[in-house]
């Protein structure tokens, strides 16, 4: 596991930039290899698959095939207390163990707190209208050990937020990638979260003069503004190559959204 930690350490701090270069010659279909240069957080083939939308009813209604049980504490990770609403798809339930050892190692002593994912064969899920596929999980704000609001009475956003560590596990996540039509995007559809903090992160990257690099842009186009998303974020993946019923929803925003 010593060299997925560092495959995705190394994933977390820059893009796979050649996106437009030697990445776009390989096959819709890669092979083990291409697959762990791409998303070595990701198991896509195993553990369960996402049937139908993430958010849907009558046919795009979503499922869960065969899904995996996310135990409740892990190495770097603390999950909900309830077994019903702990499983997953194969690729959703790796990447939160996976990406738990890497903020481990970055930042010693921290835990991600993963709450609601799925039910055991999926479906509507209340009270959320979506985790419906096993493709959704939520998950407090890193650093955070209280499910609770992380904005003040007047809506500002507090120190209980931290910056840097939220903002590094988003490019860790969202540097992961699939191929979609034989080119590789990244394998997070979205991540919803208040639209004051949503606010406060489009001030905070102005403040430093604009996106550092691709990945800074990339995520930033996927933070969505969702109200009821103040004390945790919501996750949410894209469908694996591999997952023949699994319906892709619609991807974050064209530009910044800022």
């Amino acid at each position: 596991m010593t060299k997925f930690i560092l495959i995705g350490l190394l994933s977390g701090l820059t893009f796979l930039s050649s996106q437009a270069s030697a990445q776009e010659d390989l096959l819709e279909i890669p092979s083990s290899d291409e697959e762990q240069i791409l998303a070595p957080l990701l198991e896509l083939h195993e553990g369960g698959q996402a049937k139908g939308a993430a958010q849907g009813a009558g046919e795009t209604q979503g499922a869960l095939l065969n899904g995996t049980l996310l135990p409740q504490t892990g190495e770097g990770y603390s999950a909900s207390k309830s077994e019903t609403s702990r499983w997953g798809s194969g690729m959703m339930i790796s990447l939160i163990e996976n990406s738990a050892k890497v903020v481990a190692t970055q930042f010693p002593g921290t835990l991600l707190r993963i709450g609601g994912i799925a039910q055991e064969f999926g479906g509507p899920y209340r009270p959320h209208k979506s985790h419906q596929n096993g493709l959704d999980a939520d998950i407090q704000f890193v650093g955070t050990v209280k499910y609770e609001s992380v904005l003040d009475k007047s809506g500002a956003v507090t120190d209980k937020f931290d910056l840097e560590k939220n903002w590094d596990y988003w490019r860790l996540v969202t540097s992961q990638q699939i191929l979609v039509k034989g080119k590789p995007v990244s394998a997070v559809s979205m991540i919803l979260v208040d639209p004051r903090i949503k606010t406060y992160l489009c001030k905070a990257m102005e403040a430093q003069g604009g996106p550092k690099d691709a990945l800074d842009e990339e995520v930033m186009k996927r933070l969505r503004p969702t109200e009821g998303h103040d004390d945790h974020f919501h996750l949410r993946l894209k469908c694996s190559p591999y997952y023949a019923e699994c319906i892709d929803s619609r991807d974050g925003f064209r530009d910044s959204g800022c």
